[in-house]
């Protein structure tokens, strides 16, 4: 026998709550050879099913308890598994169990008279489900072209050069799609089914599962295929041997389609269906069934009966083929799928190298440098002076090396940039409050009446100036503080540029003493600039930049397991460990090149410096980023859903901005939650990286060296919830 399914028991939901009041359709099996009929017991003792089984082509059962299953198929026949409708039996579940995508709860599967192996590799053919009118669900990458999906599946069960292109040849011939080189999404929904069926055709296999129809008689009768296909559509069963209908879990009638048409004297299958569904309602009234049992009893009854009987028609027991996967080939195949798949999807291209670069310009060219054009408005309170009127202020006019002769208000604003300011003329302090609030000008500043006359006199008087001439000379700035940031930068620049305005009229009338505040500062590491927040930013930006780009591909590897690619992959034998190593192996390559993008903008456009190991800084960078992918695959194991796996993603990203210390120190947050974002993936690393940056040190150093640590910590968690989430997902 090709395929077998003895005892077959997968559980749904809760077991110890779900349908124990129908326990008594839990059937045993056992099929006579020479009467060529299957005998069914229930839980009060045995009675006559009516099925009849064709000795050559075995039978198939399942419980209400979804399902106990008993499948025997020879090789060679095309058998079909069918049912009144989509939620009544789980043909889906069963040939998920055959492929090895799920795993029987109790019972087990053969193939060859042997226990199917974790890996079916080249021994079997899988093609999804299609549904006719959702041909996403033909578990293909769209932008990969004919010949790259079969040359990649032929590289998955290590088929050589010659044997791929051969087999190209024959199926593009035989299934006839002369678009050998036209990407998948460019097709029909009929030629994407048939790219599909070619796909687990690709290495010949001897068992063929298959969830559509097309192609397959001539492959049972002139290939020696063993082909398992479930359908909704009961009218195409009329090309099969065999048509087992089930409902509730049972099996109601198995028999050729001709057979079942003469016997119930209908034209069409559903005709036939009818009278059997109609038949079974009247044994269901005959028989009500109320039995409840306890969960353990329940279950040990099960599992005693479903090993007490093995269904077997043939006596000779064929050798299992040798399954050897050539992992080599199996990670060269995902690494060329995804170079393939970079080249098309502009997707990719986007967020491997548009959006680094993006990021750059867009943090360097309005959180790096200073302010420009500031609009401040200017009250003068003297009716010949006008700010707004060309060349008023001349100041190559004043003798600015005379005594008190650099005391006016264009003195002042000579000291300002041209480019910081952009001065707006006002007529009256009421004017300017009115400008504010209308938010034309950002403040104001008022000169008093007079200005230059009070400044002299309080430069000659002093400490013995009256209240007049202290007035006089008193220069009033009024901002708005919405822009915190930019009115402290405006109220620094006001205040040096005043002193350098004093400093001069000091320094012509040759005054004694210095103007600045008895207060120095300097750095010992970074700037004093207000403005030098940058450097300070700069590292953590590129850390969650690097952390979060690699993290988002788990939104394409979701896409993919919902639209079935996955799986596939699994069937042809494609692990977990494959897919890191894969990988890690290509991002590895794309996060090289977004290191250099920011680090070639950054440096050597935007002036940021490095001053410890520019290598101990790429690898520090790198570690985030491995982490960041590892952190995706953990998300992408645990939720299927594309829209929560987006919007968890998100949740990271914004978390880890605001909780990291990127943008504002950690040490203005409470204690608790310090230690709390101290644990978070790349708190550390940002820290260590601006050691490394502005500060130069090493990897001896304690800061640096705490970096790396929690990577490593991450990555470790990473793993073992994929691990464990991949092992649920198949079970």
């Amino acid at each position: 026998m090709a395929v077998r399914v003895q005892n077959g028991y997968k559980k749904y939901g809760n077991f110890e709550t779900l349908h124990l009041q129908r326990v008594a359709y839990q059937f045993e099996c056992i099929f006579d050879a020479k009467s060529n009929a299957v005998n069914g017991f229930d839980l009060r003792g045995p009675r006559d099913l009516p099925v009849t089984v064709g000795g050559k082509y075995g039978l198939f059962v399942m419980s209400h308890i979804n399902s106990n299953v008993f499948l025997t198929l020879n090789p060679t026949p095309l058998m079909v598994l069918t049912s009144e409708a989509r939620v009544t039996f789980p043909k889906t579940t069963l040939i998920s169990c055959i492929v090895g995508l799920r795993q029987l709860d109790m019972g087990e599967v053969t193939l060859f008279g042997q226990p199917r192996p974790d890996n079916l590799g080249r021994m079997c053919g899988y093609m999804p489900q299609a549904n006719y009118f959702i041909l996403s669900e033909i578990a293909l990458l769209n932008v990969l072209t004919i010949r790259e999906t079969l040359e990649y599946f032929g590289m998955l069960y290590a088929m050589d050069e010659f044997e791929i292109e051969k087999r190209i040849n024959f199926l593009t011939t035989f299934l006839d799609l002369r678009k050998i080189n036209h990407p998948i999404h460019s097709l029909s929904g009929g030629q994407k089914r048939r790219v599909s069926l070619a796909v687990a055709m690709i290495h010949n296999p001897k068992i063929l599962v298959l969830e559509i129809w097309g192609y397959l008689v001539d492959l049972s009768r002139n290939y020696g295929a063993t082909i398992l296909m479930s359908t909704h559509y009961l009218e195409e069963t009329k090309s099969c041997d065999k048509v087992g209908f089930m409902r509730g879990g049972r099996l109601l009638e198995e028999d050729s389609p001709k057979s079942l048409l003469c016997k119930y004297e209908v034209a069409t299958m559903e005709g036939a269906v009818l009278h059997l569904c109609r038949k079974d309602d009247n044994n269901t009234d005959e028989d009500p069934i109320s039995f409840a049992f306890e969960s353990v009893k329940l279950t040990k009854y099960i599992s005693n009966s479903m090993s007490t009987k093995v269904i077997r028609n043939d006596g000779e027991s064929i050798s299992l083929p040798r399954v050897k996967s050539n992992h080599a080939k199996i990670i060269h195949a995902l690494n060329l799928k995804w170079w393939n798949r970079c080249r098309r999807d502009w997707r990719l291209l986007i967020g491997m190298l548009i959006v680094p670069i993006f990021c750059v310009l867009t943090f360097e060219n309005i959180v790096g440098p200073e302010p420009h054009g500031v609009r401040f408005g200017i009250v003068h309170n003297n009716p010949d002076f006008n700010i707004s009127v060309p060349n008023h202020c001349n100041y190559d006019t004043y003798n600015k090396s005379q005594c008190l002769g650099n005391v006016g208000i264009c003195n002042f604003l000579d000291k300002f940039e041209t480019d910081k300011f952009n001065w707006v003329h006002v007529n009256s302090y009421e004017d300017g409050m009115d400008l504010v609030e209308a938010g034309s000008v950002m403040g104001i500043i008022e000169f008093p009446l007079d200005f230059s006359v009070h400044m002299k006199n309080r430069m000659l008087l002093r400490n013995f100036a009256d209240n007049e001439t202290i007035h006089g000379s008193t220069v009033s700035i009024k901002m708005d503080e919405t822009n915190n940031i930019l009115s402290s930068w405006a109220r620094k620049i006001i205040v040096d540029k005043y002193l350098l305005y004093i400093d001069a009229i000091a320094t012509a009338c040759s005054f004694n003493g210095s103007i600045q505040p008895p207060l120095q500062f300097s750095a010992i590491y970074g700037s004093i600039g207000l403005f030098d927040v940058v450097s300070f930013i700069e590292p953590g930006a590129i850390i969650i930049n690097m952390f979060s780009l690699p993290m988002s591909l788990v939104i394409i590897w979701t896409e993919d397991r919902v639209a079935g690619l996955e799986g596939r992959d699994f069937v042809a034998g494609v692990h977990l460990w494959h897919r890191f190593v894969s990988n890690i192996l290509t991002q590895s390559v794309m996060i090289f090149l977004q290191i250099g993008t920011f680090l070639a903008l950054m440096c050597h456009f935007y002036g940021m410096v490095i001053h410890g190991s520019l290598a101990l800084a790429v690898g520090l960078v790198y570690s985030s980023a491995i982490t960041g992918l590892m952190i995706g695959f953990m998300v992408g194991a645990l939720w299927d859903s594309v829209l929560d796996v987006v919007f968890l993603i998100i949740f990271i990203c914004i978390g880890q901005i605001f909780t990291t210390g990127v943008m504002w120190p950690l040490e203005m947050a409470p204690w608790f939650a310090r230690k709390l974002f101290e644990c978070f993936p790349v708190t550390h690393a940002i820290e260590a990286l601006r050691a490394i940056c502005i500060r130069g040190w090493s990897l001896t150093n304690p800061v640096v060296a705490m970096g790396f640590l929690p990577a490593v910590g991450w990555i470790t968690i990473a793993l073992l919830v994929s691990i464990l989430a991949e092992r649920k997902r198949y079970n």
